[in-house]
């Protein structure tokens, strides 16, 4: 159970129930299947005005929606295979390469569902698609290679957390007759078109280091404009094909975890200052990292601090974004009497623009069954930021989880 109270607007946001039933089957020594059905009831829900309605699944991942408040979805459905040392898993399923926090740079195989925003673990908001997972290895090295045919892309709310920053959205300039808003047309031929990945990875002297490849199409659509006749404005949402090549590395120094990721994107879209600009968007290569620490400061508690950088080949002067943008993060994790009670504090900021979140979260761990969680996130700074443009979205979080 979830529900979440508005502090701004003083009523709900949301009340949501869900049961996963999960099943695993030993088929034989080396043979195993895995499914994770999920149930979902939305009493309210102002996060997504029409969720019975995405358009952003493919048909073979798209969740059955009894109603606009019940919906049946299939999370996990794949069978694991060991083969000495090969091993295979094929079937809707998440991949996570990425180790950072609220921000991703590498972790970028799952599309991911925006309906609240970067709030929700990234267990919950990467949307499972289904893929061949082929893992080998081999002295010291392990290759991951993976072919993913599923057409699914990220979904991005009509809701509460509906992007209105000029940097993800078309900034309008002039008096138009109409603005005709077209809808995401997908990936067509996605057999054809699949996305596909590989990663090399191995240790030395106790540090992790991953190489890795990617080719796929950016999971966010981004608005292209063309004037048509009679003065209409049409926006059309696009995809576009990336090559990325990314590179992580950690390393255990004492009590301190050292991490870091970073990615070249060879073409990556972004909105101009004005919608008639080469049709409202731009072309630029993009390097993105993160650098990061985790420090067991206190017994069986944590800080960790983030700093994340996006850097744009080129001018940035017509663009709706700094050519260098910069964010940070503190974090402070800590369990009490005997891991009963659990604190997550956390604080981001934007450099560039000021605003950012800061987001409280406690764990009351009653038994071995039961949690309940209470919580709260705070939105602050300019209207037009990444985290600004949600500073009334401020609001608390009650939850209870039950497992059996």
């Amino acid at each position: 159970m979830n529900s979440s109270y508005s502090m701004v607007n003083h009523r709900s946001q949301q009340n949501r129930l869900r049961y996963d039933n999960e099943l695993t089957l030993d088929l034989n020594p080396d043979l195993s299947f895995t499914g994770l059905l999920r149930l979902e009831y939305n009493i309210d829900n102002l996060l997504v005005s029409h969720d019975h309605q995405r358009q952003n699944y493919s048909d073979w991942s798209k969740p059955h929606y009894v109603n606009d408040k019940l919906s049946l979805d299939l999370r996990e459905f794949y069978l694991q295979w060991y083969l000495e040392q090969h091993y295979f898993k094929i079937g809707k399923q998440q991949v996570a390469w990425g180790e950072s926090d609220g921000l991703r740079v590498l972790d970028v195989i799952n599309p991911f569902d925006y309906s609240e925003f970067i709030l929700q673990d990234f267990d919950d908001s990467r949307i499972p698609i289904w893929m061949i997972n082929y893992s080998s290895s081999f002295d010291a090295l392990t290759l991951q290679l993976l072919y993913i045919p599923d057409a699914t892309t990220s979904f991005i709310p009509d809701g509460l957390y509906q992007p209105t920053t000029p940097q993800l959205t078309p900034t309008l300039i002039g008096d138009y007759h109409n603005i005709d808003i077209k809808p995401e047309l997908g990936i067509k031929n996605r057999l054809k078109n699949a996305d596909y990945a590989m990663r090399l990875s191995t240790t030395v002297d106790g540090k992790d280091i991953s190489l890795v490849y990617i080719n796929q199409y950016n999971d966010s659509y981004i608005y292209q404009s063309r004037l048509q006749d009679n003065n209409t404005l049409q926006l059309q949402a696009k995809y576009y094909r990336t090559n990325i090549f990314g590179l992580s590395y950690s390393q255990e120094l004492g009590n301190v975890v050292l991490r870091s990721e970073l990615s070249v994107v060879d073409q990556q879209y972004f909105h101009t200052l004005n919608s008639q600009i080469t049709d409202g968007i731009a072309k630029r290569s993009v390097f993105n990292y993160v650098l990061a620490f985790d420090w067991a400061a206190i017994n069986e508690g944590m800080i960790s601090g983030q700093l994340f950088q996006n850097i744009i080949s080129g001018s940035a002067i017509l663009l709706q974004r700094d050519k260098v943008d910069s964010t940070w993060s503190l974090m402070f994790d800590k369990f009490f009497e005997n891991q009963i009670y659990h604190l997550n504090l956390l604080y981001m900021q934007s450099i560039n623009n000021k605003d950012g979140l800061i987001r409280i979260k406690t764990d009351w761990n009653i038994n071995d069954e039961l949690v309940m969680s209470l919580g709260a996130n705070y939105f602050f700074g300019n209207h037009n930021g990444i985290f600004g443009q949600y500073n009334n979205n401020d609001h608390i979080n009650l939850s209870i989880k039950y497992t059996y």
